[in-house]
């Protein structure tokens, strides 16, 4: 499997309508080859953080998501909200 960790930093609105995002971009991952999950975690030391691990069958699987544009367009809705540009760590189970 292979895991993507993103945090995003948003402003206040940012947060107040990313349940809206998460709920619409789960819908279009649904279309994607590959896609298992994606999961709101929460930081238990910090709970101001805003944190997704993104879960695919394999790389190639996440790298399509990656490029797509409608992973571009998801940013860009969600862009307007962000304080920087998010981080990503890819990560795969052994």
């Amino acid at each position: 499997m292979q895991y993507t960790l993103v945090e995003h930093f948003l402003s206040e609105e940012g947060k107040n309508y990313l349940p809206q995002w998460i709920k619409e971009i789960k819908v279009a991952l649904n279309d994607f080859d590959g896609f298992q999950k994606l999961e709101l975690l929460e930081d238990v030391t910090d709970n101001e953080r805003t944190l997704f691990l993104l879960q695919f069958e394999t790389l190639d699987n996440l790298q399509k998501w990656a490029t797509s544009e409608t992973h571009n367009w998801f940013l860009k809705k969600l862009h307007p909200h962000m304080l920087q540009k998010q981080h990503s760590q890819l990560l795969r189970s052994k």
